[in-house]
């Protein structure tokens, strides 16, 4: 999830004046002046510590955005010319690829620090809405694994799942 969330706003980036525009919400949408771009969803399953398949599902709103009652939407061509979806398409599987390549070299270290660069600013205010209810801390970064970590009450506190608000948007 957190490589398709970084190739996709690097790819819509490209199509936009101000590349560092898009920022990303954990854990699956992308931003643009604070309304929803665009979301990703992330399926998998692995054995015996392997990865046996994933499905990356990806969606983006190019020249039209969907009214959805529970938050603002926007689309690239609102802030600029619509791309074609085939260049569209292009751009996200080359920054797919780029991505894929440079984590099997370099580790998930650079793709965490790429996604922190367009997520939520370290310290800000967050609250994550959970089926055991709802938690505010400060942003402290993700784990290795995509968890969120937020700092709350003194400690920090990892999150596998949830509903952001706040200092995210």
């Amino acid at each position: 999830a957190l490589l398709g969330g970084v190739a996709l706003a690097e790819a819509l980036s490209a199509f936009l004046p101000d590349s560092a525009a898009i920022r990303l919400k954990w854990p699956n949408d992308l931003l643009l002046g604070g309304a929803k771009l665009a979301g990703m969803l992330c399926e998998g399953a692995a054995h015996a510590g392997r990865i046996e398949w994933i499905v990356l599902g990806l969606g983006a709103n190019l020249a039209v955005a969907p009214e959805v009652p529970d938050r603002p939407t926007t689309c690239l061509g609102a802030h600029a010319p619509a791309p074609d979806p085939e260049a569209a398409a292009v751009a996200l599987i080359r920054s797919v690829d780029a991505w894929r390549q440079r984590v099997a070299v370099d580790g998930i270290g650079p793709l965490l620090d790429a996604w922190q660069r367009r997520g939520p600013q370290p310290g800000a205010r967050l609250t994550l809405r959970t089926a055991a209810g709802e938690t505010s801390g400060l942003y402290r970064g993700l784990d290795t694994d995509d968890a969120l970590l937020l700092e709350t009450d003194g400690r920090t506190r990892r999150f596998a799942t949830g509903e952001l608000s706040g200092g995210g948007d």
